[in-house]
């Protein structure tokens, strides 16, 4: 552990940090570290995936009657929320780190798909190797007022929850409010089908290389 005097992130200061020393290898490795969640508890934690920003700013979600604001839990630090899939409701984790949209295999099994689930890939956790098939689901899956048409999804034996990664994340501006525990999606459709790979991201205050789009403006 190592206490860190003054950390800046999108406008916001912190100071006091404890912090984890370790190496970040795979993907990670290009980065030079990982902010936790629980950092932006005082916050409202915007991840804006079609801007490709992050934001953090004051106040407060309540919640708007129209399902766009969802509560969540907080058990391990990780947001969970209630997702529909087909006609089950079940639990899901909100991951900005995943990929797609996956299940764990003993609620597959209850479910309905179009295409019979085929093994595409393997995986590996701290303590043992498992087989990740994939399939397209014969029902629809509904987060708040949003709809994922008959989606792709992954089927993961080692994991005890759903996931709704960064491909089903792509599409909306996400909002945590973690005082409240509520969570609120905005997005400019209701309905989707999954794309192929999450947008990369940016602060909401970083320099950015690109010229500037003359219709966005920015968020503080």
């Amino acid at each position: 552990m190592v206490l860190i005097d003054r950390l800046e992130v999108a406008g916001v200061e912190f100071r006091g940090v404890r912090a984890i020393r370790l190496a970040v290898n795979g993907e990670d490795g290009t980065c030079d570290g990982v902010l936790g969640f629980k950092l932006f508890r005082d916050y409202l934690l915007t991840l804006d995936y079609p801007n490709r920003r992050m934001v953090l700013a004051a106040g407060a979600l309540t919640p708007d009657g129209e399902s766009s604001v969802v509560p969540f839990r907080m058990p391990d630090g990780v947001p969970i929320v209630a997702m529909e899939v087909g006609t089950l409701r079940i639990e899901a984790l909100m991951d900005s780190g995943g990929d797609g949209l996956s299940l764990p295999e003993e609620l597959a099994s209850r479910m309905k798909f179009a295409v019979d689930p085929v093994a595409f890939a393997a995986g590996q956790s701290f303590s043992t190797r498992f087989e990740i098939k994939a399939a397209k689901l014969a029902g629809d899956v509904r987060l708040g007022g949003y709809t994922f048409e008959r989606p792709f999804v992954e089927i993961h034996a080692a994991f005890p929850l759903a996931n709704f990664g960064g491909c089903p994340m792509q599409n909306f501006a996400v909002t945590f409010d973690q005082k409240n525990l509520l969570m609120r999606l905005e997005a400019d459709r209701k309905r989707f089908r999954l794309t192929a790979t999450p947008t990369a991201m940016r602060l909401a205050n970083a320099p950015d290389p690109r010229p500037r789009d003359p219709g966005l403006v920015p968020v503080g």
